[in-house]
């Protein structure tokens, strides 16, 4: 049991890894389609608008993804 908890623990932190490098080249796409590079100033620029964009486009993909998980171990407790 303990080595398919590690198993599962690297393949998960691999799919987060890889879906933020590459969500975070389709949203700073996205973004310059309709921000220039300054964006809202210095402290909000093209960069941290895409890294928002990402922040809640990945919190709602993995609060969907992991939701069967939650109630999985909810049931086993």
């Amino acid at each position: 049991m303990a080595g398919r908890i590690t198993l599962h623990s690297i393949l998960n932190l691999a799919l987060v890894i890889v879906l933020f490098a590459v969500g975070w080249s389709i949203a700073t796409s996205v973004v310059k389609l309709f921000f220039e590079a300054k964006g809202f100033g210095i402290h909000f620029d093209a960069d941290t608008i895409s890294l928002t964009l990402l922040s809640i486009v990945e919190y709602f993909f993995y609060k969907f993804y992991y939701a069967d998980d939650k109630e999985a171990t909810v049931a086993e407790n």
